[in-house]
């Protein structure tokens, strides 16, 4: 048994591969951040990949504030 955030196990809870036993127990969500020396020349691939990752969290609804 563990506490972890849903969206990191939707497939295999979808899948019935796991069990949620305790789906009112969601943990508090926490900021996902890249971060990289910012007094440094950005090589091409870091800021390809910075923004892949800010666009597959904006596009992914489980990744998405809810209230």
């Amino acid at each position: 048994m563990a506490v972890c955030p849903t969206w990191l196990f939707t497939v295999v809870i979808e899948a019935d591969v796991i069990e949620q036993v305790l789906e009112d127990s969601e943990p508090a969500a926490k900021q996902i951040r890249a971060n990289y020396p910012s007094h440094r020349l950005e090589p091409p691939r870091v800021g390809a990949f910075v923004d892949r990752l800010v666009d597959e969290a904006r596009n992914d609804p489980r990744l998405t504030k809810t209230k």
